[in-house]
């Protein structure tokens, strides 16, 4: 009824629905900001209050206003040769020009060091080897102010200049933590434009060899370029007027997720449009000159209309519906990137799924038979695909083998699955040559790992830091962090540089009493209150080796002060996401599959068919992570899966996945009701094999946008979900999905105990029938029949197979 009331307003109202929609794109567009203009990388604005690491930046940051919680700052300038005077010359000159923009107010830094302000801190700043040297500072800005990328542009173009007075052999790098993120929100924005133009061009070529015309094409793209803009812009104003923080891989996310499922929604909607054109001759009186003109009068246009949506909208809705609930699913997670990038992307599809049934319906009535131009319709052309017909055929007939084939082939990669590990290296996912990654390697090799982005703790107390036994108490503290595994050394206000001073003469009013209490005082916040402490890890500090220590590092602090500590830094934070996404995934997972299992089945309405659907798309699921674990963790010269991989890969899996199997099974259904079981599935495999595979080929090229893309959680996204999609589209779908129901025969129909859902009793078609076409050459209701096993013979060989 519903989809009938749809097919009557896209007919009848058709340019105003056009209307509308154009309409409401300009009002977003006018009325909302830019969705990158909102979106954050700030991981701490996604963990949550309950979270240490995100306590210990909201504490430090009303503890010492004039500084920074994570926003540190480091140029290494490096002489393979070894620094000579002309070298330490310039670092005195550097420094000199960031102490004046400090000054003026020009530049949101602060703290700037190096020897040659700081002498005594030479063995801090210098590397053991006598090749390189830092400058050190703060950034009083996040690495998202504008401010603070301004700040960096400054800086690099400071010793990057043509016109530069950097010696010769001297080479500087700008890194630190705010760098870094700065110039990931960089790689994040070129990822994105990039892939939008890979991800049109791949759309649009892949839509010129199905249709062969140059109109069928613009279809889909209004309708997806409407509704990604129009899912943008209310995304964004969500973000800037109720405090939704919205990751930057959101945008890309939805991108690739709008244009792959979407256009998958198009192309069914406008296949079966072309096929009832073609169609419409053989109810009026055969193929003749009548039926040319009947073709492109209103009558045939609104028929066909009329008819698509009727018998395509609800497999399309239901499809729809496994990627929307998917993706809301993410929003209960607790972690932020999660569950707004989810509902996020859920917003999109359902956006994309109205437009898809009304805005593509009412440009395909209003140009008729010209959405196919150049291309002449055949009234009444039924051809069946040859090469499904043989997959059908060979897959009917052998059904067990078939099974254990595909059990055998991806059972391996399955088993893999289960080795692979999450990296948490930021600085990997960066591209190699950007300069944040070339300073921090040069670190890596020259200083000791964990100096760069020290482990940070602070400690708060009722009285006052400068009390003689809270002192006591705090170098008790830090000689006992000194002495935990995986900790380098520990410093604080009674240890400025890591090693025991007379710290109680800081009362002195000498020199020496003075020096002491200005060391002393850089830990010290001004109301005297609060105390940080600076933890240099053995380990890289993004290595699975450096997150083991801070567990015992929080244990040791709560242990000596109470809730009164809290223990941060970018190691910290990687830790509590790590624990924070492995409760999210299984938590997430559960309820995604509970979801899709509700939707399969009230539309199938059976309990047996949506298990064994959902046990084959985590196979596929554990196949394709398994390949994946394989590429980028086992071969030579990688480190492992990006953290968010595995999961953005289950639920992207789980839900576009899931679509083709709730077309192809839609389309069992219909048949095996009139044509049993064999002959049905037969004939179902047949009829949507050449739709489904130019849908999920669409899917896969979309993703595999991302592997364009700089940065390598994109990179190893796009990866898994186009193996993942290509493998559920030629295996899953095509042989393993059909041979099972074919196993399982009747087991699979609907059971009378379940007919109360719909009203539809055992055996009898829903009334709305699920879509039959192939892309360029579509399938009639009364399609010729397959060519049927050839005698009773081979009919019990594959009966027993």
């Amino acid at each position: 009824m519903m989809f009938r009331w749809i097919a009557s307003l896209t007919t009848r109202f058709a340019p105003w629905v056009v209307g509308f929609w154009f309409a409401l794109l300009l009002a977003v567009l006018a009325l909302t900001p830019q969705l990158r203009n909102v979106a954050t990388n700030n991981q701490t604005k996604f963990l949550g209050d309950n979270h240490e690491s995100a306590q210990y930046s909201a504490r430090y940051t009303q503890a010492f206003p004039n500084s920074t919680a994570s926003g540190l700052g480091s140029i290494v300038l490096t002489n393979d040769k070894g620094l000579t005077d002309a070298d330490r010359a310039y670092v005195a000159s550097l420094e000199h020009w960031l102490d004046d923009k400090a000054a003026s107010g020009t530049m949101p830094i602060t703290n700037v060091w190096s020897v040659s302000s700081k002498p005594q801190l030479a063995s801090f700043l210098n590397s053991a080897d006598g090749t390189t040297t830092m400058i050190s500072f703060s950034f009083t800005k996040s690495f998202e102010d504008p401010l603070a990328v301004q700040a960096a542009k400054e800086i690099r173009a400071q010793f990057n200049a043509k016109n530069s007075a950097i010696p010769a052999d001297l080479s500087a790098h700008l890194t630190g933590d705010n760098p870094i993120w700065i110039d990931y929100n960089q790689a994040s924005l070129d990822s994105i434009n990039k892939s939008t133009i890979i991800t049109l061009i791949l759309v649009v070529s892949i839509l010129l060899i199905i249709y062969r015309s140059p109109v069928s094409p613009l279809i889909p793209l209004a309708t997806i370029g409407f509704s990604y803009l129009i899912a943008q812009g209310i995304i964004a104003w969500l973000a800037q007027n109720f405090g939704l923080s919205v990751s930057s891989f959101t945008d890309i996310f939805m991108l690739v997720i709008m244009f792959g499922a979407g256009t998958d929604y198009c192309l069914f909607l406008i296949s079966r449009f072309k096929e009832e054109l073609q169609k419409y001759d053989l109810k009026h009186g055969g193929d003749s000159a009548h039926a040319h003109n009947i073709m492109v009068n209103g009558t045939a246009k609104r028929d066909a209309t009329h008819n698509s949506l009727i018998k395509v909208g609800e497999a399309v809705s239901s499809s729809a519906a496994t990627v929307i609930i998917g993706m809301a699913g993410m929003g209960f997670a607790e972690f932020g990137i999660f569950n707004t990038a989810g509902p996020a992307v859920a917003i999109g599809v359902t956006v994309a799924l109205l437009a898809g049934l009304t805005l593509t319906p009412s440009l395909t009535y209003l140009l008729g038979r010209f959405a196919f131009w150049p291309v002449k319709l055949k009234a009444g052309s039924f051809k069946p695909s040859r090469m499904w017909s043989a997959v059908a055929n060979l897959v009917v007939a052998r059904p067990l083998l078939t099974v254990l084939l595909v059990l055998a082939a991806l059972t391996p990669l399955a088993v893999n699955s289960f080795f692979g590990h999450r990296s948490f290296d930021t600085l990997n996912d960066l591209p190699a040559d950007s300069d944040s990654h070339k300073g921090f390697e040069v670190m890596l090799t020259r200083y000791s790992p964990g100096e760069l982005l020290p482990t940070q703790i602070l400690v708060q107390v009722a009285g006052s830091v400068w009390d003689d036994a809270t002192l006591k108490k705090l170098d008790d503290y830090t000689a006992a962090i000194d002495k935990l595994d995986g900790v380098q050394t520990a410093r604080s206000a009674t240890r400025p540089l890591g090693q025991a001073i007379p710290y109680p003469m800081y009362k002195a009013e000498n020199d020496i009493g003075r020096q002491i209490k200005q060391g002393m005082a850089y830990y010290i916040s001004l109301d005297g209150r609060s105390v940080r402490v600076d933890v240099i890890l053995s380990h890289e500090p993004f290595s699975a080796a450096a997150r083991d220590v801070i567990p015992h590092l929080r244990e040791l602090s709560h242990q000596t002060w109470g809730q009164v500590v809290a223990v941060g830094g970018t190691t910290a934070i990687n830790y509590d996401i790590e624990q924070l996404t492995q409760a999210d995934t299984i938590r997430v997972g559960a309820i995604v599959l509970i979801g899709i299992f509700i939707v399969l089945l009230l539309l199938l309405r059976n309990l047996l068919t949506p298990l064994y659907l959902l046990a084959t798309i985590l196979l596929s699921y554990g196949a394709t992570l398994g390949l994946t674990v394989f590429v980028f963790q086992q071969l030579p010269g990688n480190d492992g899966l990006v953290w968010s991989v595995s999961f953005f890969q289950f639920i992207s899996l789980v839900a576009l996945g899931m679509d083709y199997n709730i077309l192809l099974i839609s389309r069992v259904k219909e048949e095996t009701a009139t044509h049993g079981v064999r002959e049905g599935v037969r004939r179902a495999v047949a009829s949507t094999g050449g739709i489904i595979t130019s849908c999920g080929i669409i899917m896969a090229g979309t993703f595999a946008s991302l592997m364009f893309s700089s940065l390598g959680i994109n990179v190893q996204l796009g990866f898994a979900i186009t193996f993942g999609v290509l493998l559920d589209t030629f295996v899953i779908r095509a042989a393993l999905v059909p041979a099972i129901a074919v196993l399982l025969g009747e087991a699979a129909q609907t059971r009378p105990w379940l007919a109360w859902l719909t009203g539809v009793k055992p055996g009898q078609v829903a009334a709305t029938p699920a879509p039959a076409l192939v892309a360029g050459n579509g399938h009639s209701d009364t399609m010729p029949s397959i060519a049927p096993l050839e005698d009773e013979k081979r009919e019990a060989v594959g009966s027993k197979s």
